[in-house]
């Protein structure tokens, strides 16, 4: 979630019974940023998915045709309320190809739009070899800027220098992003995202039940960001609740870790007494880093997942792998979450929140 969730006049507007929300829409040009808000119709929407490949996507109508393919927009929404008003960005995003209706006047495009992943999951089309000596950060900052694109990385210390030479072969299958995110996880770093200005960034993996809360949804109090619309899950399957993280390297002197799941009982067992364990074998620099590896996958396995969807008003300041907290007596829930994914209309209307206790 942005910063600037701490200021207590941004809540206050998020959560103002009365908010008029603002969308701009910029273009890039050879000139800079051009302001095509006026060409925006209102009727699009901007989504996150935490684990998918493409982590940020928009779908807009436009009035006016661009370089499809080609062209780079810039959204941005700004609240306002009695109790103030803020702008937060929304994402930049690369259009597609769009569709188009047949006697409409004026014509609108209908378009999807991909955050600046995009540029970097495309097949590598070459050899890549990480020489020993480089640092892993060091690699994957010049596979990403190579490709015109900032990147920040939360920790430059944390790098390590690569031992043996590590190589990617020419692949069709393997695209640039698979080549960076093996770099950053062999460091214990999150796989790459991109924030909503733009910039490339990662950071070193903290365990979710580590993070602290971004975000308070509150059902029970008089609040009015929180909507009507609210269902939980409970889904009881046989995912593994044992992981073992091996190195893959035998050579390496790195010890396995193991992670148990304990948080639905004291036994890590799935009700009918059996612990249910897997195996993974990952590249580690060191015991941190595989780890972190481990502990991330394990992010995703658990014995009894809670879900939850929520309808809440216009946020614009979620982003990725946000942990927020949701309050709901008729749920009979107060759990914290990891937000998997989030939908924002450009209209005004209700956000919709995909939720997973942690």
């Amino acid at each position: 979630m942005q910063a600037a969730a701490a200021d207590p006049t941004v809540q206050a507007v998020v959560r103002s019974p009365s908010v008029d929300p603002d969308v701009a829409c910029e273009l890039e040009t050879d000139d800079g940023w051009q302001d095509i808000t006026g060409d925006l119709v209102l009727s699009g929407r901007v989504e996150l998915g935490s684990y998918r490949t493409i982590h940020r996507t928009c779908k807009l109508s436009l009035s006016r045709r661009l370089e499809w393919g080609k062209a780079r927009v810039r959204l941005s929404m700004t609240l306002t309320a009695p109790e103030g008003t803020f702008t937060a960005p929304l994402g930049v995003f690369l259009l597609s190809t769009p569709e188009t209706e047949a006697g409409e006047d004026p014509k609108t495009y209908s378009v999807e739009g991909y955050d600046l992943l995009e540029v970097l999951d495309q097949p590598h089309g070459a050899t890549f070899v990480a020489a020993a000596g480089t640092g892993y950060l060091a690699n994957a900052r010049t596979l990403i800027e190579a490709a015109g694109l900032s990147v920040t990385f939360a920790d430059e210390q944390a790098d390590r220098l690569i031992g043996a030479a590590r190589v990617w072969p020419i692949d069709e299958q393997t695209t640039t992003l698979n080549i960076i995110n093996d770099l950053l996880a062999a460091v214990g770093f999150r796989g790459l995202n991109v924030g909503p200005e733009g910039t490339c960034r990662s950071q070193p993996y903290t365990p979710l039940a580590d993070r602290g809360v971004e975000w308070v949804y509150d059902a029970g109090v008089d609040r009015t960001e929180v909507g009507e619309s609210r269902t939980a899950i409970f889904d009881f399957f046989d995912a593994p609740n044992r992981l073992v993280g091996v190195s893959d390297d035998p050579e390496a002197g790195i010890a396995p870790v193991t992670l148990d799941n304990v948080s639905d009982g004291p036994t890590s067992q799935d009700g009918r007494g059996r612990v249910i364990t897997t195996v993974r074998r990952y590249e580690a620099a060191d015991s941190a880093a595989l780890a972190a590896q481990a502990g991330e996958d394990f992010d995703q396995l658990s014995k009894v997942a809670e879900e939850f969807t929520v309808s809440v008003s216009p946020n614009p300041l979620h982003g990725h792998m946000d942990v927020v907290r949701l309050v709901d007596p008729d749920l009979g829930v107060s759990r914290r979450c990891i937000v998997r994914s989030w939908t924002l209309p450009l209209n005004g209307d209700d956000a919709v929140l995909d939720l997973r206790a942690v």
